[in-house]
């Protein structure tokens, strides 16, 4: 498989829907998951949504497991996860 590194935002076209292009394409690109310490208020649906990529402190606190990467079976979870953020906390990246 070939792995592209650098995709850029396309107008009107979601991350999500540019991953599944590109795996039909047989391109992998590697996702990381970030949550924003200071956004995060405590709702924790990432880690009801996703609790193999996502974990909570003992503040309620939600962060991410295993430096953010995301697994390419996971995705869909990881994504999940973003669109169900109240606070917009979390966000996808390549790796």
């Amino acid at each position: 498989m070939e792995r592209a590194t650098d995709v850029g935002p396309v107008s009107g076209v979601t991350q999500g829907e540019i991953r599944f292009v590109l795996r039909q394409l047989a391109i992998v690109i590697d996702m990381r998951v970030h949550v924003d310490q200071e956004k995060c208020q405590g709702h924790n649906r990432c880690v009801a949504l996703a609790p193999d990529l996502f974990e909570v402190d003992e503040y309620g606190t939600a962060s991410t497991k295993n430096d953010g990467m995301v697994p390419p079976d996971r995705e869909q979870a990881a994504q999940l996860a973003v669109d169900n953020c109240p606070e917009y906390a979390i966000t996808v990246t390549d790796a």
